[in-house]
């Protein structure tokens, strides 16, 4: 499973993204942004400039799927049991 995290800093819900992320054991890529411009991926910048509007962050892209904490969290929760 590849993992990306787009979070910024000073985001609490990042902060805990990424000790949930270190709990599970998975390796993860953490993409710290300025600006949603920072966003490499153009097929997931629609949802990263949606989080970042309203200030929502993180947001995942599992496997080429953009996705936001809550569903990423579950996703990650799921195949960490399975494996």
């Amino acid at each position: 499973m590849k993992i990306i995290m787009y979070g910024k800093k000073g985001c609490g819900k990042c902060d805990a993204a990424e000790s949930k992320l270190k709990k599970f054991g998975v390796p993860y890529c953490k993409k710290e942004m300025q600006s949603v411009t920072s966003v490499e991926d153009k097929n997931i910048e629609a949802l990263v400039q949606w989080a970042w509007d309203n200030e929502t962050l993180p947001v995942f892209v599992i496997d080429g799927v953009g996705m936001s904490y809550p569903k990423a969290m579950r996703r990650i929760k799921n195949e960490s049991i399975k494996s």
